[in-house]
């Protein structure tokens, strides 16, 4: 999201995209490796489940081609016709601390699926996404440092709801399989756990 454009679009993306990381070891030096796709689905998982839970509606959900190795999890913005230039409401607050809890929750998820799958540039993108909607609502960078470390605090917690974690481990999975996933399927695979 940029600050030039104070009006708020329809439709929000979380994307991942993974960069290479080259294998160590004799057997294998020199050759690229994409750390694991299954540590992906989750991040794209976590992004979806945490959407899901704070009633945003889905969008498709990709994992990228096996030697890509991107995703992306779209979904309905909730700012959609927020106008920053004029002040936010007490709900556009509420509204923008979820849709922060998503763009936390991919990295998060990965990172609780794979301490040593995950590397920090994993998770640049949807950081500074989260960072530039809390601007909005901030005064200093003091502030916006200790809100968006509570907003983190908060979807770690949510992650490790035993229901919100089997959501994610059983979505990761079928989009493993299946790498394409509508708003409506996923919705269904989300749910499972808790029928």
């Amino acid at each position: 999201m940029q600050k030039q454009s104070n009006r708020v679009g329809p439709e929000y993306t979380t994307q991942f995209v993974q960069p290479p990381v080259h294998a160590r070891g004799a057997g294998d030096a020199g050759t690229k490796y994409f750390v694991n796709a299954r540590s992906n689905a989750y991040h794209e998982a976590g992004h979806a489940v945490v959407a899901w839970y704070n009633d945003i509606n889905l969008g498709v959900i990709t994992l990228g081609a096996p030697e890509d190795e991107t995703g992306r999890a779209r979904h309905v913005n909730p700012l959609q016709g927020v106008d920053t230039a004029w002040g936010t409401t007490v709900a556009d607050r509420i509204r923008m601390e979820q849709l922060v809890g998503v763009c936390l929750a991919g990295p998060l998820a990965q990172r609780k699926f794979s301490l040593v799958g995950f590397r920090r540039a994993h998770a640049e993108d949807d950081w500074q996404q989260a960072g530039d909607l809390l601007s909005y609502f901030v005064v200093s960078h003091e502030e916006l440092e200790a809100y968006f470390r509570l907003l983190e605090i908060q979807t770690r917690n949510l992650l490790d709801l035993d229901f919100i974690w089997k959501s994610i481990t059983n979505l990761a999975t079928v989009l493993l399989e299946r790498r394409t996933l509508s708003g409506a399927e996923a919705n269904r695979i989300i749910q499972a756990p808790m029928a």
